[in-house]
């Protein structure tokens, strides 16, 4: 799926915002590694809205357009509505080179009542001997110097690839949540900034 740029990619988020009213979600750009919702860990990059959106679903749906079932990975927080959470749950489609996306229900309904989950899907490698052992793969982070043969970070990957596993339509909002994340292998990896939303059937 090609990467938006420029005043086509605001006028994306724009129409986004009429038709989804994301904007009624209520919940922080990140995921966090503390208790408090201090440390900022993963960017968030996917919402998934539906008339069933609740974390059990979204859970479900997951892994029936994935087929995706390790349960593996650490254990993260959302901040959602002003609540500090923890993670609803967490698929990844193997152990080494995988797939990984954790979600959590979101506080609010967007513009058509819906209720809805974000989530943080990412590639990864086993890159490290000790926890937490996977390091998201690094891809350019400089929107600036855009290379078409490059296939993002692991967070741009992993929210291409559910949106493909959800049939290839999303509506998109730029969060400009860039802010990359030293690895354990130490590369440092990020998001391009773009949330996609995705309808779940």
């Amino acid at each position: 799926m090609r990467r938006l740029a420029g005043p086509v990619a605001l006028l994306a988020g724009l129409a986004l915002l009429a038709v989804n009213g994301s904007a009624a979600y209520r919940t922080s750009h990140y995921t966090y590694n503390d208790g408090r919702c201090h440390k900022r860990s993963d960017p968030v990059n996917l919402i998934l809205s539906g008339p069933n959106a609740t974390a059990g679903y979204a859970g479900d749906r997951i892994y029936l357009v994935t087929g995706w079932n390790s349960h593996s990975g650490s254990t993260q927080r959302f901040l959602t509505g002003g609540k500090c959470s923890k993670m609803d749950g967490q698929l990844a489609s193997g152990t080494f080179g995988r797939y990984h996306v954790r979600w959590n229900r979101l506080a609010g309904r967007n513009r058509r009542g819906q209720p809805g989950v974000s989530a943080d899907p990412h590639h990864e490698d086993w890159a490290c001997a000790l926890p937490p052992f996977h390091a998201v793969d690094k891809g350019s982070v400089d929107p600036a110097h855009y290379d078409p043969t490059d296939q993002g970070s692991g967070f741009d990957q992993g929210r291409r690839e559910l949106i493909e596993q959800f049939g290839g339509k999303a509506g998109w909002a730029n969060w400009g949540n860039t802010k990359a994340f030293k690895q354990c292998d130490g590369d440092w990896a990020g998001s391009d900034g773009w949330t996609a939303f995705v309808q779940m059937g």
